[in-house]
């Protein structure tokens, strides 16, 4: 296998903050973010190209960030050069969940229903506190949304990295609150590194695979065109 699954230990965790620490960008009460205009990584300052966000129904999902080390609205340059190219992805809503956590919450809201019929109100209040969700019914489940967005912005031709995807998809497992960052990092022609919350997840190393992962954000058919024109917006 090409690709490494990290378990991310305190000291390991310790040396890559002190390394390369991360940025953190701001989500505002209207659940917008604020991205930084530049970035350091690797010894290298990288610009903001664009940043926007994605939308669905009523629910703005997640923001994206563009860096690069020279702006570009062109996105075969960008999916195809060998400088470093970072995409930051901040939650923005809490119903944008795996499959796993919907259940939980789904769970949940059953109990406070059967909690509502004998008057407990501070247990069910606590309970939504926790759970972060009222109303349980308009999730957008994070590997179903993956799944599609590489399969159509890559022409349904998957079957050689397809493996990467599901890895990819498997780091949203657990519990998506507000605020919570992703990093891709895309070194050279062929490397991309996945983080979350400042922590290695995924060393991926495969080209098809990263050209793919471009392809579902400023690709020709990327699934979300606002996000993608708002990316290219330099």
């Amino acid at each position: 296998m090409k690709y490494i699954y990290f378990v991310v230990f305190f000291v390991s965790t310790f040396f890559s903050h002190s390394v390369n620490a991360q940025d953190q960008h701001d989500v505002t009460l209207l659940y917008n973010v604020d991205f930084k205009k530049k970035i350091e990584s690797y010894g290298k300052t990288l610009q903001l190209n664009g940043g926007g966000t994605y939308i669905k129904s009523i629910h703005k999902l997640f923001s994206c960030g563009l860096y690069l080390e020279k702006p570009s609205n062109d996105p075969l340059k960008i999916i195809y050069s060998e400088e470093l190219r970072i995409i930051d992805l901040v939650i923005t809503s809490n119903q944008f969940q795996s499959q796993r956590t919907i259940d939980e919450i789904k769970d949940l809201h059953e109990k406070n229903k059967e909690l509502l019929k004998s008057g407990k109100f501070s247990t069910i209040l606590q309970n939504i506190k926790e759970a972060d969700v009222v109303l349980p019914n308009t999730f957008v489940e994070t590997s179903h949304f993956f799944e599609n967005a590489f399969a159509t912005s890559n022409n349904y031709a998957t079957d050689n990295y397809h493996s990467y995807i599901s890895d990819f998809a498997k780091i949203f497992e657990d519990k998506n609150t507000i605020g919570d960052h992703y990093r891709f990092e895309f070194h050279g022609e062929d490397d991309t590194k996945i983080f979350r919350d400042n922590n290695l997840l995924l060393d991926i190393h495969h080209k098809e695979f990263q050209n793919a992962l471009l392809n579902v954000f400023i690709g020709g058919n990327a699934p979300n065109s606002s996000l993608k024109d708002d990316l290219l917006s330099k």
